[in-house]
């Protein structure tokens, strides 16, 4: 039978999903210069200030990372838009203003990471 997860102890899923997030932070300044494929594995760790292996125990690759950088920066995009959804059919313009942008804003922020997957860094980032 295998021992149950310690309250304090994370998930692989959740550890995963953290440093995701973290390095969206780390890389999105460095990636504003140039491209995530020219990025190297080292690059990527020493920006993010972890081990190359810890790196490899959660990601298979700098695809996988890029992956989830997308996943988590699109989710913030769409709660973000979740007031739009919302928005009333006789709203005005002030209104629908107030309901996108929250959305927009989170566009805009991560415009690095989105510009990587949409000119097609995805397929050029493999190690």
């Amino acid at each position: 039978m295998s021992d149950p997860i310690r309250p304090f102890q994370r998930s692989p899923e959740s550890r995963r999903r953290e440093l995701s997030r973290h390095f969206i932070g780390a890389l999105e300044p460095i990636l504003t210069g140039r491209g995530y494929g020219d990025l190297s594995v080292e690059e990527i760790t020493e920006a993010g200030g972890i081990a190359r292996s810890t790196f490899y125990k959660y990601f298979t690759d700098r695809t996988e990372l890029l992956c989830a950088m997308a996943d988590e920066v699109l989710e913030q995009i769409f709660a973000e838009g979740r007031n739009w959804w919302d928005f009333p059919d006789d709203g005005g313009l002030h209104e629908l203003r107030k309901a996108l942008l929250p959305a927009i804003e989170a566009r805009a922020r991560h415009g690095a990471i989105l510009g990587a997957i949409t000119l097609g860094e995805i397929g050029r980032a493999h190690v």
